[in-house]
């Protein structure tokens, strides 16, 4: 014998036929996840309203709307934010050890005149009984002893 005893639904205050009588409070799956959205809403705004605000609780004159001043620019800030950096430059480059400084272009220039060269002297090898000294030939890549000049 089935009971045709209508339920009110929780959120939407409508009739329905509930599958499962006594344990079931909506009359979908949507009203019961939109009755929790709306409990934890309520919820939320109750513990922001209860909170007291760190400004209240020192005045209790309302705040006046004041307009907020916009920084123009003059020259003592220009000044002030270039001696700033400049400050901060030379902080850097002199707690940056030598080696870790990057390359400059004299660096590079310097690099590339010694490596211009063709032949190459090779230290950990020794030289040949009659004094010739053994280099590296970059365009023939291969071992080649040569008087010391």
């Amino acid at each position: 014998m089935s009971e045709n005893k209508f339920y009110i639904c929780g959120f939407c205050y409508e009739e329905y036929v509930p599958t499962r009588r006594g344990a079931q409070k909506y009359c979908s799956d949507t009203c019961r996840s939109k009755a929790y959205h709306h409990r934890k809403k309520a919820q939320h705004q109750e513990q922001t309203e209860n909170k007291p605000t760190p400004l209240s609780s020192v005045t209790s004159q309302p705040l006046s709307q004041e307009k907020i001043a916009v920084e123009k620019m003059s020259f003592a800030g220009v000044g002030n934010a270039a001696l700033g950096q400049a400050l901060a430059e030379s902080t850097k480059t002199f707690l940056t050890k030598k080696e870790n400084r990057p390359a400059t272009k004299k660096d590079i220039n310097t690099m590339v005149s010694k490596i211009k060269g063709r032949y190459h002297l090779i230290t950990n090898m020794s030289p040949k009984p009659n004094g010739q000294r053994p280099y590296y030939d970059i365009e023939r890549k291969e071992v080649v002893y040569r008087w010391t000049k």
